[in-house]
């Protein structure tokens, strides 16, 4: 099976943005931005992921990364396939 992955931490290390950046220019909470970044949510809401991406300048999808191992329990795991 496959899984989904949430790597928005190692996006915003690629462009130096930081978490008290991203949480400002996305309006965000510190703690949503900082859990996105550890990828533990256990559900996100749409129109979080489309404010992060506009400010990773990334499409929402490009969030993601398909893995085939299983998420540990911070992470659901979104089975596909």
């Amino acid at each position: 099976a496959m899984y989904l992955k949430l790597k928005v931490g190692a996006l915003m290390r690629d462009r130096n943005i930081s978490e008290k950046e991203m949480a400002e220019r996305a309006d965000l909470a510190r703690n949503t931005v900082r859990a996105l970044m550890r990828g533990s949510v256990a559900r996100v809401d749409l129109g979080t992921l489309e404010k992060v991406a506009s400010v990773l300048q990334v499409r929402p999808l490009e969030l993601f990364e398909e893995t085939e191992e299983k998420p540990g329990r911070s992470m659901p795991a979104l089975a596909m396939g």
